[in-house]
């Protein structure tokens, strides 16, 4: 008996066996090998990454006896080409193999998947893994929030959306007063990693209205802005004194103390009254301190404004302290 292992079509045809064992003329069988060979692919898995808009072209050749039937799938699920007119199948078939060439036009995300072709006949199967990347630009950052506001910085976070199927190089965040437009010099720009989802704005001033808006960035571009947002930083303490402080003598035991506010800039949000201190200078003691709220005074704190000292020691000098304060 003769045994082939592993049969080709190269081992197809007619096999001869003699016997012969010197007496009369012998004998012998002549032996038709017919290879039946299955539906298959030479190769198991290819791949494609291409820019959005570009066209791809992918190849189903499947080998072995016709009639070989190939369907194909997207992501695992049955793949109409008809029902858009991007798609093209050009079928091809010879006598030891049927070729599917699937032409999609005009790609979009859409088109990202894994195309699958199952090619069978009536002696085999098998099936071909086609990879499908579309790249484009990123989408545009989500959920976009502020918090932890407060005088001096806040926190702005947000959350990955769409890549555009590659890695996001950097997000790229601006920021300006609500006063000015976005193409003010004024308006700051950071550059975050593209692996972070937070950052602290920092060098805010305080009781200011800021707008912030943030876009992500991969490979082939930027995405749109998110929606501007909005925010006001708290208040904090003036960090700058009272102007133009005066003190004239009323009587031989009460003065007049004239002051107006601090610097606009300096103020650090609504000035809501003062600390007003006096102390005797040949003594060692502490300041006397009156609170005046700004509704105890005779203006809007804007103006001058003028306090009395009653009570004092005759003949005495003393010393003055005003401090504002807001919040």
């Amino acid at each position: 008996s003769l045994t082939i292992n592993d049969v080709t079509p190269d081992d197809e045809g007619a096999y001869l066996c003699q016997a012969n064992n010197g007496v009369g003329s012998g004998l012998s069988k002549l032996v038709q090998l017919k290879v039946h060979v299955g539906a298959h692919f030479a190769h198991k898995f290819g791949s494609q990454t291409v820019t959005k808009g570009q066209d791809v072209w992918i190849e189903c050749l499947s080998l072995g006896e016709n009639p070989i039937a190939i369907v194909v799938t997207r992501d695992g699920i049955p793949f109409d080409p008809n029902i858009d007119n991007r798609y093209e199948v050009i079928r091809n078939e010879t006598n030891d193999a049927f070729g599917l060439r699937l032409h999609i036009r005009d790609t979009n995300r859409r088109d990202s998947a894994l195309y699958t072709c199952s090619a069978h006949n009536r002696y085999g199967s098998d099936e071909y893994n086609h990879q499908i990347i579309v790249q484009e630009p990123p989408d545009i950052p989500e959920n976009v929030r502020i918090s932890e506001i407060s005088s001096r910085s806040a926190l702005i976070s947000w959350m990955e959306s769409f890549t555009g199927n590659t890695i996001l190089t950097k997000y790229r965040l601006e920021l300006k007063t609500s006063a000015n437009s976005w193409q003010s010099s004024d308006t700051s720009v950071e550059t975050i990693a593209g692996n972070e989802n937070s950052f602290t704005i920092r060098g805010l001033k305080p009781i200011t209205s800021y707008h912030i808006r943030v876009r992500a960035q991969n490979k082939l571009g930027f995405s749109a802005y998110c929606p501007d947002i909005h925010f006001t930083t708290q208040e904090e303490e003036p960090s700058g004194p009272p102007l133009h402080i005066q003190v004239f003598p009323l009587s031989a035991r009460s003065l007049a103390v004239t002051f107006r506010a601090p610097a606009p800039e300096t103020r650090n949000g609504r000035i809501q009254g003062y600390y007003l201190g006096y102390k005797a200078l040949e003594m060692d003691t502490n300041f006397m301190f009156k609170k005046l709220a700004i509704n105890e005074l005779s203006n809007d704190g804007n103006q001058q404004n003028e306090v009395n000292i009653t009570s004092l020691m005759a003949n005495t000098k003393y010393a003055i302290v005003v401090q504002a304060f807001n919040g």
